[in-house]
């Protein structure tokens, strides 16, 4: 997992180069690359948080150890999103969930993203401390983070 977390980090970082360079313009390939890598992203995340949601909802037994380790990737790629939609893409025709108002209201849409982040380092705290109630509840509100962004940026 090392490894392939490492690819998509790898992948976010050389994608965000170009893309944000001042007067650089995305061709079509630099932005098919650019949706690829956040739906990659949003992969893993949706990989790492159906974990906790199943620990939360009690249909796994509880792992502190798993809670602990998926929170702490989620916090991870949640420091990735910047990057991911550093490039804006809506001048092109791209199968995508994004909606456009995304780079309108780009502050909100980082506020979400440093909301989904600081919750997932919350669940971790709460893990490594021992405190399985406090983190089954904390995996409740780090999906409340997904979920309003989800409604304001996510097409349905």
């Amino acid at each position: 997992m090392r490894i392939a977390f490492v690819s998509l980090a790898t992948a976010v970082a050389a994608l965000n180069m170009p893309a944000t360079a001042q007067g650089t313009k995305l061709n079509a390939r630099s932005a098919e690359k650019a949706v690829s890598v956040r739906q990659s992203l949003y992969d893993v995340i949706g990989w790492n948080i159906g974990g906790l949601s199943a620990i939360a909802r009690g249909r796994v037994p509880y792992d502190a150890e798993k809670v602990s380790t998926n929170s702490e990737r989620l916090a991870q790629l949640g420091a990735m999103i910047p990057d991911a939609f550093a490039a804006d893409t809506r001048a092109f025709d791209l199968e995508t969930d994004a909606r456009a108002k995304i780079w309108d209201e780009f502050d909100q849409f980082m506020a979400l993203a440093a909301d989904m982040t600081a919750a997932a380092q919350q669940v971790q705290a709460y893990a490594e401390a021992g405190d399985e109630s406090a983190a089954k509840a904390a995996i409740q509100d780090l999906a409340a983070t997904c979920k309003s962004c989800h409604q304001a940026y996510r097409k349905d």
